[in-house]
C-alpha cells in the first residue's frame, strides 16, 4: 500500500534529517517504528502526510508511493482524499469546539453526498463510547485520555485506508494506553485499516504490530517481524530496558546506545 523510498528530507533547505529512509507498509497491517527522540520517526510521518511544509520542511531526494500514486509532492488535502491520515502528538483537538464539532471537522474533504454524517458519528461512538456521553462537551474540559480517543476519532471521520499514529500514549497513565492500544487493534481487525505506529512505548507497539522498523539518524538500521525484533538483545537492552538475563535496566546503564552500532552485526 504504502512504499518510501531512499528518501531524503530537509528543513530550512539546509537541515538534512531523513537519509536514505525505506520502508513498507502492505495493506491492512500496523506497522511500528522505534527510535529515540530526534531519530527521523515524526519527520517520516510527516513527510507521507504532506505536513513537512508546515515546517520549512521538504522532501529532496526519493519518493513515496501510495497504492501506485506518487504522493510525496501532493498537498496535504490531496493526500487525505487518497487515504492517509496523519493523528499528530499532542492531542490537538480544537479546545473552544465540542466533541461533536471536532468530529464533523473530520470529515471536512469528503465527497457531499457519499455518506450518512449521522452513522458515521455512530460508528465513532461505537469505538468510543465515552466520546457520545461527552458529545456536547467543549473539548478544552477532556481529560488527556478523552483527547486521544477524540483526535482517533476526528482521524477515522475522513474514512481512512492508512492511518498515521503518532505517539498515542505520551503522558497517559497505564490503564489509559491499554485502553487506547486495544481500540487500535479493534479498529485493525474490524476496520482492516492500514496504521503506521511510532510510539515510545516499544512493548505495547510491538504487542500490536506485526513487523518494525528501528530508525537511527534518519536512517532504518533494523527491521524485522514483531517476534524477532522483541527477542533481539538490542531491541530488548535499548527499548524495553531488559538485559539478556531479562532483569530491568536503569536508564543510565542503557542510556549509552547512541554510541554502539551493532544493529548491522
Amino acid at each position: 500500500m504504502l512504499e518510501i523510498n531512499n528518501v531524503e528530507v530537509k528543513y530550512s533547505d539546509a537541515i538534512l534529517v531523513l537519509k536514505g529512509m525505506s520502508l513498507q507498509v502492505a495493506d491492512g497491517v500496523i506497522i511500528t517504528l522505534l527510535g529515540a527522540n530526534g531519530a527521523g520517526k515524526t519527520t517520516t510521518l510527516k513527510a507521507i502526510s504532506g505536513l513537512l511544509g508546515t515546517e520549512m520542511g521538504e522532501v529532496t531526494d526519493g519518493s513515496i508511493m501510495f497504492n501506485g500514486v506518487r504522493i510525496d509532492h501532493l498537498r496535504p488535502d490531496e493526500i487525505v482524499r487518497l487515504g492517509i491520515i496523519q493523528v499528530q502528538e499532542g492531542r490537538r483537538v480544537l479546545l473552544h469546539l465540542t466533541v461533536e464539532e471536532n468530529l464533523m471537522l473530520g470529515s471536512h474533504g469528503r465527497q457531499k453526498g457519499s455518506f450518512s454524517m449521522k452513522t458515521e458519528l455512530d460508528t465513532i461512538f461505537g469505538y468510543f463510547p465515552k466520546l457520545k456521553d461527552l458529545m456536547h462537551r467543549v473539548s478544552g474540559y477532556l481529560s488527556g485520555g478523552e483527547q486521544q480517543m477524540l483526535v482517533i476519532g476526528r482521524a477515522l471521520m475522513s474514512d481512512p485506508k492508512l492511518m498515521l499514529l503518532d505517539e498515542p500514549s505520551l503522558g497517559l497513565g497505564p490503564i489509559l494506553v491499554k485502553e487506547i492500544f486495544e481500540i487500535v487493534e479493534t479498529l485493525n481487525t474490524e476496520k482492516k485499516l492500514g496504521i503506521l505506529l511510532v510510539e515510545q512505548n516499544a512493548k505495547f507497539a510491538l504487542g500490536i504490530a506485526e513487523y518494525g522498523y528501528v530508525v537511527e539518524d534518519g536512517r532504518i538500521v533494523f527491521d524485522g517481524s514483531s517476534d524477532k525484533l522483541r527477542e533481539n538483545e538490542d531491541i530488548k537492552e535499548f527499548y524495553l530496558g531488559l538485559s539478556q538475563v531479562g532483569t530491568k535496566k536503569s536508564y543510565r546503564e542503557v542510556k549509552h546506545y547512541r554510541r554502539r552500532r551493532r544493529w548491522l552485526g
